[in-house]
């Protein structure tokens, strides 16, 4: 994830326009949000959570629990909107480049990237990262058909760091 070292926390979905926007037509609040790429940003908003979620908090399986807010029927819902077409759900919880972040990408109704997370910390007076090299939203974009050029990310290419939080969006 690239850009400056302020803070950044964002859960949300990631798809091409049309796909999120015929999901998102029948949730009160829903918004999508434009991005590069011809992709769009469906944001885990407080509205849109509690409308998909209807309170069920079903524990996640093992390979998910890198995320803090996904859900069982968050899953179940990201299940069935690949079956329109691909889409990554994406968590970041960074300050002071420090941090960490977490991305799934589904398609056809069956996982096509494993849950991957990856963080920031610091070690020894300076910032190491662990898990995914390059970061795992990165590479869930990637898997979305997203290409960088650099000195951009994916991140940056696609316009996630325009806003700081979820609710920005």
């Amino acid at each position: 994830m690239g850009g400056p070292s302020v803070g950044h926390q964002l859960e949300g979905f990631v798809a091409s326009v049309p796909v999120l926007t015929g999901a998102a037509a029948p949730i009160p609040g829903a918004r999508v949000r434009p991005l590069a790429a011809g992709l769009g940003l469906l944001p885990s908003s407080d509205a849109f959570f509690d409308h998909v979620t209807r309170g069920d908090a079903s524990p996640v399986p093992p390979e998910f629990e890198a995320f803090s807010l996904l859900s069982q029927p968050l899953i179940d819902w990201a299940t069935r909107l690949s079956r329109e077409g691909p889409v990554a759900y994406v968590e970041t919880d960074f300050f002071g480049g420090v941090g960490t972040q977490a991305a799934v990408v589904w398609a056809g109704g069956r996982i096509l990237l494993s849950p991957l997370d990856s963080s920031h910390a610091w070690e020894d007076g300076r910032v190491v990262r662990h898990g995914t090299q390059g970061g795992a939203v990165n590479a869930a974009l990637r898997a979305l058909g997203v290409v960088a050029s650099p000195p951009k990310d994916e991140f940056e290419a696609v316009g996630l760091g325009d806003y700081r939080g979820t609710e920005d969006w």
